[in-house]
């Protein structure tokens, strides 16, 4: 697994590299390699506290471009007509639990946050706003993931 994370990135290089790795890999909506599994060997080499807090970062901006896909599929939507009475409520909804739903959908292993990110952009919600929720919900689970992750490699592969 050295080729997610090259174990001889140590100190500001490895941060640097876990941070733009981290931001690439959220910011393509379905990539292949998940960045978990760059969380989980960064932290057999650098500090778990902040390896968590640099890939909830990374992680959080590359989750924009979700965030302005949708925007632009807002505009598709009011140039088809389908701006109704459904277009709305779903916006009022957005508006109204859309930061808890962003930031719960951001801690959830699976890409929730990808389709949430989308529905943000399409209901208009602040992309300020879209970014602290997705910084609320992926710094807590990348913290999780680093501390989880370097004790089951130290209990397989040694300190």
């Amino acid at each position: 697994m050295d080729f997610l994370f090259p174990t001889n990135l140590a100190g500001l290089s490895g941060y640097l590299f876990l941070f733009f790795s981290t931001l690439v890999l959220s910011a393509s909506l379905f990539f292949p390699i998940p960045v978990v599994v760059v969380v989980i060997t960064a932290s057999r080499v650098l500090d778990p506290l902040l390896v968590g807090i640099i890939a909830g970062l990374g992680s959080s901006i590359g989750e924009l471009s979700g965030y302005f896909i949708g925007l632009g599929g807002e505009k598709l939507l009011k140039k088809e007509g389908k701006e109704g009475r459904k277009y709305n409520r779903f916006q009022r909804l957005f508006d109204k639990y859309g930061f808890w739903a962003i930031a719960l959908s951001a801690v959830f292993p699976v890409s929730f946050i990808d389709v949430t990110g989308l529905m943000a952009g399409a209901a208009q919600y602040g992309w300020k706003k879209f970014l602290l929720a997705t910084i609320t919900g992926k710094i807590p689970r990348y913290l999780i993931v680093a501390y989880v992750g370097s004790g089951i490699i130290s209990l397989f592969i040694g300190s």
